[in-house]
């Protein structure tokens, strides 16, 4: 489970986090995880971000790209995105602070934030319709999350006296790698995933 540390940071309960080593997902989550997100998850390409949720921030800057977007022709077909259009958003989309979202989920939130604006939705229910705050944002592995994490791993391993007889760190210390890495990168992975990329990360030194 997560420390009070992350409750802190981010003022939400611990109920909405699930059990280490899950993605946030929750029996409400009213959009379809993306099959090929969650296939780069298990290969250690991405991982699921526990600490970055849907905002306002993520509503304006998905609405501005979209916008701009509709102006590229060979991105749409009349007043419709075509696959293509939509890559080209969830690209744009990422390019802001490394995130991943599924393209069903953008879909969606589009489709909702189109009818708050026409005023279909009444005021204050526009963010109802999906369970935003189970978004599953995702972040790409970079070599310098890479680099970081085994000079840190080695760090705390030196430093542990069970550490350097087991050659693997306890679970207090994987949350305190894991505190760290939010510290310096400002996004989280699960333990489960920290550990699985440390391993990949030593094994292609």
């Amino acid at each position: 489970m997560h420390s009070a540390f992350f409750d802190k940071i981010r003022g939400i309960p611990t109920y909405h986090y699930i059990e280490e080593g899950s993605s946030r997902l929750h029996e409400s989550l009213s959009y379809s995880t993306d099959d090929i997100l969650e296939a780069k998850v298990r290969t250690n390409e991405i991982f699921r971000c526990l600490m970055h949720t849907w905002g306002e921030d993520e509503d304006c800057r998905l609405w501005h790209e979209h916008d701009a977007v509709m102006k590229i022709n060979q991105y749409r077909a009349g007043f419709e995105l075509r696959d293509i259009g939509w890559n080209e958003l969830q690209d744009r989309f990422c390019g802001h602070d490394g995130h991943l979202v599924s393209l069903d989920f953008l879909k969606a939130r589009i489709l909702e934030l189109g009818r708050d604006k026409e005023g279909i939705v009444e005021p204050g229910m526009g963010r109802s319709m999906l369970d935003i705050d189970h978004c599953i944002l995702y972040h790409y592995w970079h070599p310098e999350h890479d680099r970081w994490l085994v000079d840190n791993y080695k760090l705390i391993l030196g430093g542990s006296h069970k550490g350097k007889e087991k050659y693997f760190l306890n679970g207090q210390e994987w949350q305190q790698l894991q505190e760290e890495f939010w510290f310096k990168f400002k996004c989280c992975p699960t333990q489960t995933q920290l550990q699985s990329r440390v391993r990949y990360a030593l094994s292609n030194i």
